[in-house]
């Protein structure tokens, strides 16, 4: 009988609660329902398969404030997860998604509701927008990177360097779509044929 009105908490409760039987009690066409459940396992943590989402109805200029405020905080989740990448704290297979993932997600996320839907592809689109910014060749970040050098050494670099980089920037990215298609690929395999990764 333990009380948790604050979602977060909630959350931290559920994932605190790996494999062992939770009960819960939910409003179902306004009459309460007490459901057991079993959080799963899902990267060290316990999962329900349940989304908690607050919304929130604001005028025109406080809507403007908070899609700026919203935009910025998936930015900073984004740059947070990609240098958990980096440091092994997350696992690759785990943090990226290719085309066969976002369409699963998408799926999903349209059959629960438009709310979540235009979530997803918000969140998407930010992501999106970040990694275009990163100094990688033949992204729109790199091409900064490279007028910022220019700059600095107030000459262009000779063409036949610019193509180097941008074939090493191409290499990149094919490499990057096809890792982030293989994690698709084993991710949506049954689980007795799962590699590894």
């Amino acid at each position: 009988g333990r009380r948790l009105a604050n979602p977060a908490k909630f959350v931290q409760y559920i994932e605190g609660k790996t494999g062992i039987e939770v009960r819960i009690e939910v409003l179902r066409g306004g009459t309460p329902t007490t459901l057991a459940v079993v959080p799963a396992d899902q990267d060290g943590k316990g999962k329900i398969g349940v989304a908690l989402t607050i919304s929130q109805r604001y005028g025109p200029a406080r809507a403007f404030v908070e899609s700026v405020r919203f935009n910025g905080q998936i930015a900073r989740q984004s740059l947070v997860v990609v240098g958990k990448i980096f440091t092994r704290e997350v696992k690759a297979r785990s943090a990226l998604a290719g085309p066969i993932e976002i369409a699963a997600q998408s799926g999903a996320a349209a059959r629960s509701g438009v709310k979540n839907l235009v979530y997803l592809i918000a969140v998407i689109s930010v992501s999106i927008g970040l990694l275009n910014l990163f100094p990688v060749p033949l992204l729109d970040g790199g091409q900064i990177f490279l007028l910022l050098v220019e700059s600095v050494l107030r000459r262009d670099l000779p063409d036949t360097l610019k193509e180097r980089i941008n074939q090493v920037g191409l290499v990149l990215i094919i490499l990057l779509m096809a890792t982030v298609l293989v994690f698709d690929i084993t991710k949506n395999l049954p689980a007795s044929l799962r590699p590894g990764l």
